[in-house]
C-alpha cells in the first residue's frame, strides 16, 4: 500500500511516518523543501496547481493529509486561506477522482473553543479562523469524497510538540529548565490530551481498517490540569518542585468523548517516560 503523508516535516507527520514505516508500508513524505529522508515528493500545496497534485499524488492507495497553518489567534491570516482552504479544495479536487483512502486532520475544537465536553452530538461552532478553514473543508470533503475519514482531534502532547498547547511548553521547561509552569486557576478543570504515539497508532488503526466518517480522537485518560502536572513533576522532576495553582479563578473542563480503537493507549505517566526516555537518548 502506498502512502502519501503531507505536513510530513510537522510534529505529527515526522512521528507518523517513522511508525508507518516500521509498520511495512510504502510510505512518502509531501513536504515543501527536500529533506535527507529518501522518500519524498516536493509539493508546496498552497501554491501549486491540481495538475501538479495529481501528477505527484495520483497513484496513492491512501493519503494522511496533516499538512496546515497552524494560527489559533483571533486574527485572519491570508496562509490560513490559501494552506487550510484553498489547497485542501484543490486536494480534494483531486482525490475524488481517485479510489484512495482520505484521512485528514481537523480539530475537536470545531465545537467552539470553550465547550467543556465535546461529543459527536456537539453543535459546530468554529470560532477562530483556523477552526472554521477545517470546517469549510470538512464540509468540501464530506461532499465530494466517498472514502474519506475526517479525524477531529484534540490536544497533542509529544517530545518537541508544539508550544501553543500549555502541556507541551510545560514538558519543556520541565525537562530542560527544571521547573513547572504555573497553572493560572484552580487546576481542577479536567483534559484528556492525546499522546503523539497513541495518535499515530490511532492513525495506523485507520488505514489498516479502512476507517470512514468523522470521528473524534483524544486520549484515554482523563484527569485534571492539577494531577497532570503533579506526574509531570513525579517523572521529570522526581518531585521536588510544588505544583502552584490560583485559587480564586475556577478551572475549566474540556474534555472530548471518544471511542478508542483496539490499540496500546499511554496514560499521562507512561507517556512523561516515554517523552523523557526520548529526551535523554538524543
Amino acid at each position: 500500500m502506498k502512502i502519501f503523508v503531507t505536513g510530513a516535516n510537522g510534529f505529527v507527520g515526522n512521528a507518523l511516518i517513522g511508525r508507518l514505516e516500521k509498520s511495512g508500508f510504502d510510505t512518502w513524505g509531501v513536504v515543501r523543501k527536500k529533506t535527507l529522508r529518501v522518500k519524498e515528493v516536493i509539493l508546496d500545496l498552497g501554491r501549486c496547481s491540481e495538475a501538479e497534485i495529481f501528477e505527484k499524488l495520483g497513484d496513492a492507495d491512501c493519503i494522511v493529509h496533516l499538512a496546515a497553518h497552524a494560527n489559533f489567534s483571533n486574527n485572519f491570516d491570508k496562509e490560513i486561506y490559501d494552506v487550510n482552504c484553498l489547497a485542501n479544495l484543490a486536494i480534494t479536487n483531486v482525490f475524488k477522482r481517485l479510489d484512495s483512502h482520505f484521512i485528514f486532520a481537523s480539530n475537536a475544537l470545531i465545537a467552539g473553543m470553550h465547550n467543556e465536553f465535546i461529543t459527536t452530538q456537539s453543535h459546530d461552532n468554529p470560532n477562530l479562523p483556523y477552526n472554521i478553514s477545517k470546517y469549510i473543508s470538512e464540509q468540501y470533503i464530506m461532499k465530494h469524497i466517498k472514502d474519506y475519514c475526517i479525524m477531529r482531534i484534540g490536544g497533542i502532547y509529544g517530545y518537541q510538540g508544539p508550544e501553543h498547547l500549555f502541556l507541551n511548553r510545560a514538558i519543556n521547561k520541565a525537562m530542560y529548565a527544571e521547573q513547572l509552569f504555573s497553572i493560572q486557576n484552580n487546576g481542577l478543570g479536567r483534559r484528556n490530551y492525546i499522546y503523539v504515539e497513541d495518535l499515530c497508532s490511532w492513525i495506523i488503526d485507520i488505514i489498516a481498517n479502512r476507517t470512514k466518517g468523522q470521528c473524534l480522537i483524544a486520549g484515554g485518560e482523563t484527569l485534571s490540569l492539577k494531577d497532570i502536572f503533579i506526574q509531570l513533576n513525579d517523572i521529570f522532576l522526581n518531585g521536588k518542585e510544588q505544583v502552584n495553582l490560583d485559587y480564586s479563578v475556577k478551572g475549566i473542563d474540556q474534555v472530548i468523548e471518544t471511542k478508542l480503537p483496539n490499540i496500546m493507549m499511554h496514560d499521562y505517566r507512561m507517556a512523561f517516560s516515554d517523552i523523557k526516555d526520548k529526551i535523554l537518548s538524543t
